[in-house]
C-alpha cells in the first residue's frame, strides 16, 4: 500500500468518523452550544481514530511477516485483525468517555460514546470491506 493511499484513506476514515459520531452527538451538541465540548469531541475523534488505524497498519504489517507459521496468510490476518479491532475500539470507548466526561457533563455520556463508536465502527467495516473485494 502506497503512503499517499494510506493517508488518503486515514483521511477519509478520519472524516467519517466525525461526521457518524457527531450525529450521535448533535443532541448534545444543540442543546448545550458549546464550542468546548465541540473541540474536544473534536480532538480526542482525531486522536484515537489516527491511532487506531496506525495501530491497525501495523498488525497488518506483521501479519504479513509472521503469516506461514500456523494459519495461511489470509487466517492469520483475519484472526489478528478482528481481535486486535476489538480490543482497540474497547480502549477507544474507553479513552473518549474519560476524555470528554471532563468537558460534557452529561450522565448518559458513556451511552453516546458507546453508540457513537459502535456506528462509525460497523458503518468503517462495512466500507472497508466494500473497498477491498472491489
Amino acid at each position: 500500500m502506497s503512503p499517499i493511499y494510506f493517508l488518503g484513506m486515514l483521511a477519509l476514515g478520519l472524516l467519517l468518523t466525525i461526521v457518524l459520531e457527531g450525529l450521535i452527538f448533535l443532541p448534545l451538541f444543540v442543546r448545550r452550544r458549546s464550542k468546548t465540548e465541540i473541540a474536544a469531541f473534536v480532538l480526542v475523534n482525531i486522536a484515537t481514530n489516527v491511532a487506531l488505524n496506525l495501530f491497525l497498519y501495523l498488525i497488518c504489517v506483521f501479519t504479513d511477516m509472521a503469516a506461514g507459521f500456523a494459519f495461511s496468510a489470509e487466517e492469520a490476518f483475519g484472526i489478528a485483525l478482528g481481535a486486535a479491532a476489538l480490543l482497540a475500539e474497547v480502549l477507544i470507548v474507553e479513552t473518549e468517555y474519560f476524555v470528554l466526561k471532563k468537558f460534557i457533563g452529561e450522565k448518559k455520556l458513556f451511552w453516546f460514546v458507546l453508540g457513537a463508536n459502535a456506528l462509525s465502527a460497523v458503518v468503517g467495516t462495512a466500507l472497508l470491506a466494500l473497498f477491498t473485494s472491489m
